[in-house]
């Protein structure tokens, strides 16, 4: 007596189907009983190995996964990170961009009183060489009147002289 069978369902690839069809299979039904009386009767070990060598890298892979995923969040807290900081940066640059435009009108403005001032002096040291000159002519005329009162007093004296010269002689009369 043959064992009681049970009606299954499987969607198979048609490419599958094909493949198996060069190789012998006529039906699918065939080629899926030698299936699984392969896997029953651990006639192919390497393909367990490779079972069980694939369930380990999947678990392997897994943990990748799991690691990679850790990864991510730290790149993207990095990223916000990175963000606030050029955020940041950005501000301290307009601020440094405001200070070096008032900077430069500081600059502007202290070369125009800079260049006012240079005017005043030169207009001071033209006003020095007038006074200078000034002072020479009056220092000569200082020296000329001092010597005029010198001739006035030499002639004074001898008015004086003369003067008294004739009262005596006026007196002696």
């Amino acid at each position: 007596m043959s064992d009681p069978k049970r009606k299954i369902s499987a969607s198979i690839q048609i490419s599958l189907l094909d493949q198996l069809q060069k190789i012998g299979y006529v039906s699918p039904t065939e080629a899926v009983l030698t299936g699984f009386k392969l896997l029953l009767n651990g006639a192919n070990l390497e393909t367990k190995d490779l079972i069980e060598e694939y369930k380990q890298q999947i678990e392997e892979y897994k943990m990748d996964i799991v690691e990679y995923k850790r990864k991510i969040e730290e790149y993207k807290n990095k990223k916000m990170e990175y963000k606030d900081k050029i955020t940041e940066y950005k501000r301290e640059i307009a601020e440094y961009k405001e200070n070096l435009d008032k900077c430069i009108t500081d600059i502007e403005s202290l070369q125009a009183e800079n260049r006012s001032l240079t005017d005043q002096m030169e207009e001071y040291k033209k006003q020095i060489r007038e006074y200078e000159c000034n002072i020479e002519e009056y220092t000569k005329g200082l020296v000329e009147y001092k010597n005029n009162i010198e001739e006035y007093r030499k002639e004074t004296a001898e008015y004086t002289i003369r003067t008294e010269s004739l009262q005596v002689e006026n007196k002696i009369f």
